[in-house]
């Protein structure tokens, strides 16, 4: 009901975007239009790239449709329509959430003392998130046949394996992940065959008895790509391991002093 008074509205407002002698509703229609031309042409292609669509598609269905439901006398009509709504609200609300697959893999992870690990984009983050950071996931892709992380949207500092020490996996079924979705037989191929492996929910976590970090390389995309999706090859060419604090610091420190003795020359 909703979707369809939204779009009546819009396509009202787009029919007499010309003639409208209230400025709001054209203003209206070029935002909704914005943001779904956004949400079309976005290399993500996530939900949240439309949520802006439901507070400006609400407004326009109000300024535009109010007049013609009033004098069409379908008020009593959606005033049942709206108390339906809040009754299926308030029975959500008063249900107890149901756990989601991060959650489940993230109580299961910590109740196995397994705090640090990899997985793909979309499940590294949440996993560590509904852990309270109790297990730190970090993101990582596939590259002709490779597991690579990116530094975009990361830090060096979480691949360095003297630092920390990866021995888990996190695997999930293909969904939006296209074509950086991890491979068991790439992993297996890479890694070696895992010491154990685990079904938690709808993923799989494959256990190894040694440091992955240090079988982990960098690569880098540039441009307008998206580094966790993209299906470029990487700008740089070649992929680089993570260097250990001390040389990270010992380059920063010679780049630094290049740029000091460049400016002192001029």
């Amino acid at each position: 009901m909703g979707v369809a008074l939204v779009g009546w509205a819009v396509v009202a407002a787009v029919r007499r975007f010309y003639r409208e002698s209230d400025l709001i509703v054209p203003v209206l229609v070029m935002a909704f239009m914005v943001v779904l031309a956004g949400y079309l042409v976005t290399n993500k292609g996530a939900v949240n790239e439309v949520v802006g669509l439901l507070p400006v598609g609400a407004v326009l269905a109000g300024r535009v449709l109010g007049g013609r439901l009033l004098r069409a006398g379908l008020v009593p009509a959606l005033a049942v329509v709206l108390a339906c709504y809040v009754g299926i609200l308030a029975t959500d609300a008063a249900r107890p959430p149901a756990r989601s697959e991060d959650q489940l893999a993230a109580s299961w992870l910590e109740a196995h003392r397994l705090t640090y690990g990899l997985a793909g984009y979309w499940e590294a983050s949440s996993v560590t998130a509904d852990s309270g950071n109790h297990v730190r996931v970090r993101p990582v892709r596939m590259f002709d046949h490779e597991l690579v992380t990116t530094p975009w949207e990361t830090d060096a500092s979480w691949y360095i394996p003297q630092r920390h020490d990866a021995r888990f996996v996190i695997w999930a079924p293909r969904t939006n992940c296209v074509n950086v979705c991890l491979s068991i037989a790439d992993l297996r191929r890479q890694f070696g065959p895992p010491a154990m492996t685990y079904r938690v929910g709808r993923y799989r976590v494959l256990v190894w008895r040694k440091n992955l970090l240090t079988n982990v390389k960098t690569l880098s995309w540039c441009g307008y790509a998206w580094a966790w999706s993209s299906p470029a090859r990487p700008c740089s060419g070649r992929a680089t391991q993570p260097q250990p604090a001390g040389k990270m610091a010992d380059a920063s420190a010679q780049r630094e002093a290049a740029v000091t003795a460049a400016r002192a020359r001029y």
